[in-house]
């Protein structure tokens, strides 16, 4: 149990830091800094952003939640992370998950 708690804070922890720095933008991988930036974050590789981000938007973090039944509410960590973007966020990578299968 101790691993899945260090997972969701180090996911929820990654994006906050990427988002600081420029990284993620809008719930996204912001491409064009990601580019011009020699040296991430924790020595993370570039297509890590994706990464971050899908672990927060794609439902891993909440799959995580459910399974292992953490008693963390989910929406108000979204809400930290992204005040205005959170409910489209989600609702925009749910819709993606449904087409991809």
């Amino acid at each position: 149990m101790d691993l899945i708690h260090e997972m969701l804070i180090e996911g929820v922890a990654d994006y906050e830091r990427l988002k600081k720095g420029g990284l993620i933008q809008q719930g996204r991988a912001n491409i064009a800094t990601i580019s011009r930036t020699e040296r991430m974050p924790r020595n993370m590789y570039h297509d890590e952003v994706d990464a971050v981000c899908d672990f927060i938007w794609g439902g891993w973090m909440e799959g995580l939640i459910e399974e292992w039944a953490i008693r963390i509410n989910a929406e108000a960590i979204y809400q930290k992370l992204e005040p205005k973007l959170w409910t489209t966020l989600i609702s925009r990578h749910r819709k993606a998950s449904a087409t991809s299968h």
